[in-house]
């Protein structure tokens, strides 16, 4: 028995001897580890700016509240909806003066937070120019501007010289061939058809306005009778009204030749709504008619002659030879240039040049050299100056 108890004590006696071992083992396996390194404590985000933080922007006011920021809680905590907060709000910033609008500017320059951290606003948004004659402004960032190249400075010239030029040649064109491109936009119908005048028989009113209408090329336009004088200046006058009877010419109803001048085509910055009273003379032939109403009567008249002749025949306003009673129309040719003149004839026809009264012009000494021409042209207003 004896025997057995002392071997199991030398095998307990073992096992401890081992587990022992081990742990001197595991104590010095332990011995040699270093210690845990602990992470970094992530610091909280400090933003830079209002532009890069991402969240809510909160107001914390370090100081006592200002009239301004209790009129802005008030509103705030009034329960009313958004837009009628703004509305309130901007109508009340509308009201104070600049003093005040600068402090509540301040206010909220100062006071605005982003999670505790102050803001770092941009300059632009910080200067503010002062100013004892105007309101305050927000100072505008100026982009800085680039230096021009020599060949931006060569672009830059030939765009400007180029345009400069386009536009001179424009001008140009304009001042010659205005009256060419800009008449038939503006001048009656050119498809025309032979029509028939009524003859007046005594039974037919007629207005007391002096006119005269041609069927052929639709124109009813005033003439005027009261230019006392074959001066071209006197008559340039006339013609911004209609066109002008011939001073030294006999009327309608009397015996002789009466003359009547009308502009062809003019410049559109001239005054007057006439400018192309007959523009469309040339399409009348022999056998058309037209009418004349003086002094509430009209007077009815059938070309027989048409012809051009240089500004220097004045013979076409004298009384024609073989004709009692006519009427002669004279406008430049071509039209709008004072080159030629184109001369329409007519007999009277109706009522019978037979109760016609011996004719009664005004009597002017000196007798023209030329005949009326049209009016000034863009270009030679232009160079008159010079």
């Amino acid at each position: 028995m004896n025997n057995d108890n002392s071997g199991n004590n030398s095998t307990g006696d073992q096992d401890a001897a081992a587990i022992d071992l081990i742990r001197q083992k595991l104590d010095r396996l332990y011995a040699k580890t270093e210690p845990i390194k602990t992470a970094p404590v992530e610091q909280p985000y400090k933003p830079k700016s209002i532009l890069d933080h991402p969240g809510p922007v909160t107001i914390a006011p370090k100081k006592a509240l200002s009239t301004h920021q209790v009129y802005r809680d008030r509103l705030l905590n009034s329960g009313k909806l958004v837009s009628e907060i703004q509305t309130e709000w901007h109508n009340y910033y509308l009201g104070l003066n600049d003093t005040q609008k600068r402090e509540v500017w301040k206010e909220f320059y100062e006071t605005n937070t982003i999670d505790g951290h102050k803001i770092d606003y941009p300059a632009q948004f910080k200067t503010l120019i002062r100013s004892e004659d105007g309101p305050q402004r927000f100072k505008k960032y100026k982009r800085p501007k680039k230096p021009l190249t020599k060949k931006s400075h060569l672009i830059r010239s030939l765009v400007f010289g180029s345009s400069i030029g386009i536009l001179s040649i424009v001008i140009v064109l304009f001042g010659f061939f205005n009256e060419q491109f800009i008449a038939p936009f503006i001048t009656p119908s050119k498809n025309l058809s032979v029509q028939s005048i009524i003859v007046n028989n005594g039974n037919v009113n007629v207005s007391p306005d002096p006119v005269i209408i041609i069927p052929k090329i639709n124109v009813e336009i005033p003439v005027v009778y009261t230019v006392p004088t074959i001066n071209d200046a006197a008559i340039e006058v006339g013609l911004e009204h209609g066109v002008v009877h011939y001073a030294t010419t006999a009327y309608p109803g009397q015996d002789g030749n009466g003359v009547i001048f009308g502009h062809s085509a003019g410049n559109i910055f001239n005054p007057g709504l006439y400018k192309f009273a007959f523009s469309l003379l040339h399409y009348l032939q022999v056998g058309d008619t037209f009418s004349i109403n003086y002094q509430s009567k009209s007077y009815t008249y059938q070309i027989f002659n048409k012809f051009v002749v240089p500004p220097t025949d004045v013979s076409v306003i004298e009384p024609i030879a073989g004709h009692l009673a006519t009427f002669t129309l004279i406008t430049c040719d071509p039209p709008g240039l004072s080159t030629n003149r184109l001369i329409i004839q007519a007999d009277q026809i109706n009522p019978s040049a037979s109760n016609n009264t011996p004719s009664s012009p005004i009597s002017i000494s000196n007798l023209p050299q030329t005949l009326p021409s049209e009016s000034p042209s863009l270009w030679s207003r232009i160079t008159s100056f010079f």
